[in-house]
């Protein structure tokens, strides 16, 4: 994130390009394998909360995309950017409290370490599949 903006305050559209198509990977894969490992365990203790991540997934996938097209057309500002990326750490915070600590306290060991192995399986393949496309 610190070398996205970087770039956009450089106005370096070439490598804000560059690093944008990393970055959207990265969280896109990311987002992907929380809802595929994570928020089923949470489900079970709290369908609301799960559904409350969901959207906020959700929106910033939307906001993603809009900016991806905004950045692929050279319209998109340092602010905006840097609001999206505020935007990004106050959604960790709250997806630490609901997501990570819940998972944490409700699974064991052999749990916990089966569903890091498959957070980290689902990022390194969807980030392999993006490098192929580009």
């Amino acid at each position: 994130m610190d070398q996205v903006l970087e770039a956009f305050a450089d106005n370096d559209r070439e490598l804000v390009a560059k690093l944008w198509s990393a970055f959207d990977a990265g969280l896109l894969a990311h987002l992907d394998a929380e809802e595929k490992y994570m928020i089923p365990v949470i489900l079970r203790a709290s369908e609301r909360d799960a559904r409350i991540l969901i959207q906020e997934h959700k929106h910033i996938r939307t906001q993603l995309a809009e900016l991806g097209i905004g950045i692929d057309l050279h319209v998109v500002r340092l602010e905006v950017v840097r609001t999206f990326i505020d935007e990004l750490h106050a959604h960790a915070t709250h997806e630490d409290a609901l997501l990570y600590q819940r998972a944490d306290a409700a699974l064991d060991e052999t749990e916990r370490q089966s569903l890091f192995a498959g957070l980290a399986d689902n990022v390194r393949v969807r980030l392999a599949r993006k490098k192929t496309v580009v």
